[in-house]
């Protein structure tokens, strides 16, 4: 799967089902990443096509400024206007305030039928420091 990933051509959607059940409630994380638009539209696709609910979201540390949860706010309303503008649809946004940004989601997903996910360009993940300097350019606008 991983080859298939790392040398497509193409963007891709990846889908694992794991019950014969409609997706009707999709969960999109996003902090508005070169990739965020394409997952958007992929999530909006889902709901259009079977009916459904469309929650964007995204995570802040417990502790975020308030100007950090602004800017995520911000982010978020963007990505509704975009997908009620381009495919009629009502959406829901979501602020979720936790440590970590994977186990968060993974907590979230319980309550939906699936998870869109777009890809990252980089990680941003991948150390304790590269997620403090993330959520510090979130609060000063500047990476």
């Amino acid at each position: 799967m991983d080859a298939v990933v790392n040398h497509a051509r193409r963007d891709i959607m990846l889908v694992k089902l794991v019950r014969d059940s409609p997706l009707r409630k999709l969960l999109l994380p996003t902090v508005g990443g070169e990739h965020a638009r394409l997952a958007e539209e992929c999530a909006a696709s889902l709901i259009r096509l079977r009916g459904g609910l469309l929650t964007v979201c995204s995570v802040v540390p417990p502790d975020a400024t308030k100007a950090t949860v602004e800017t995520m706010n911000e982010r978020l309303d963007g990505a509704m206007a975009r997908i009620t503008e381009m495919n009629g649809l009502a959406v829901d946004s979501k602020i979720i305030r936790h440590a970590s940004i994977g186990v968060s989601i993974i907590q979230e997903a319980k309550r939906y039928d699936a998870v869109v996910v777009g890809a990252a360009g980089r990680s941003i993940y991948t150390s304790h420091c590269q997620k403090l300097r993330f959520f510090k350019s979130l609060e000063t606008g500047r990476e």
